[in-house]
């Protein structure tokens, strides 16, 4: 439900014109979410926020914690509703104005008055670049393909069989031909299932999720 309200906003805000954005108040943000182990082999999962441009400083300066789950005492349906909320906060953002309702299109009586005002004295931030190792990248966009899978990857069509198994190296493997779009990627080879990030990513044209 939060995907399709998602693209509800997006396609019945108003939007100002490429023209009309001052690109001095325009933000880029970059996520990252990746495993960390702690105390007793227990696996943490810390997703952060940041600028993709900092000067005269580390990056480590400009970012902010998102959240913090323990992955022993999480289910898929923890890290939606934390998607949810963080892809609902980066939507406003993007908008540069206050959403009244939540991501599920719950009335927040709290944020009527500020509905369609502009946040943070017109500034924007907008998602460019989302990163994280394959097990968040799998977790984030409910994605079916692995290593271990006949689709082996997620940039391409190559397979582990066939005429474009991944172990043919050349440069004229058949399988460097067939590199497919993050629009094109859900429906060609049935990877994404439709989640909020996927909607963001769409939206806000990304060109490329990244993970290692």
């Amino acid at each position: 439900m939060c995907s399709n309200l998602i693209q509800s906003w997006l396609t019945s805000s108003p939007h100002p014109k490429d023209q009309d954005i001052d690109l001095t108040k325009v933000v880029p943000l970059v996520i990252h979410a990746d495993d960390a182990e702690s105390h007793r082999r227990r696996s943490f999962c810390i997703s952060t926020l940041a600028s993709a441009l900092v000067g005269g400083c580390s990056p480590w300066d400009s970012r902010m914690l998102l959240y913090v789950t323990d992955n022993q005492h999480c289910v898929d349906a923890t890290w939606d509703t934390l998607d949810a909320w963080v892809v609902w906060s980066l939507t406003e953002l993007s908008l540069g104005s206050w959403l009244d309702t939540d991501p599920w299109g719950n009335p927040m009586a709290q944020r009527q008055s500020k509905a369609g005002m502009p946040l943070a004295g017109g500034y924007r931030g907008v998602l460019v670049c989302h990163k994280g190792d394959q097990k968040y990248i799998q977790r984030a966009y409910h994605m079916t393909g692995s290593w271990v899978s006949e689709c082996i990857c997620w940039y391409c069509r190559a397979t582990r069989t066939g005429e474009n198994c991944y172990t043919l190296h050349g440069k004229h493997a058949p399988h460097r031909g067939t590199r497919v779009s993050n629009p094109n990627l859900m429906p060609i080879t049935g990877t994404f299932t439709v989640i909020c990030w996927l909607y963001l990513v769409l939206s806000f044209f990304v060109t490329r999720s990244l993970f290692n």
